[in-house]
């Protein structure tokens, strides 16, 4: 859930920077926009790190061979 709403944010701000003339608005969706995807960095790594607990042989250096 939170990478949808870190990937919903970063787009909206995104658009909104599209628009936006403003000098002092342009920075502060700026700094938005850096931290949501700053939000969904950790969000990744965090669901890439559950991934692997209950999947370990995912990503593993040695592959596993299934025709064994």
């Amino acid at each position: 859930m939170d990478r949808y709403i870190a990937r919903a944010n970063i787009a909206h701000f995104a658009d909104l920077l599209r628009h936006e003339v403003d000098a002092e608005r342009r920075r502060v969706i700026e700094d938005l926009l850096a931290q949501e995807r700053q939000k969904l960095e950790i969000a990744e790594a965090k669901a890439r790190k559950q991934t692997h607990a209950a999947n370990p042989a995912e990503g593993s250096e040695f592959p596993v061979r299934m025709d064994e």
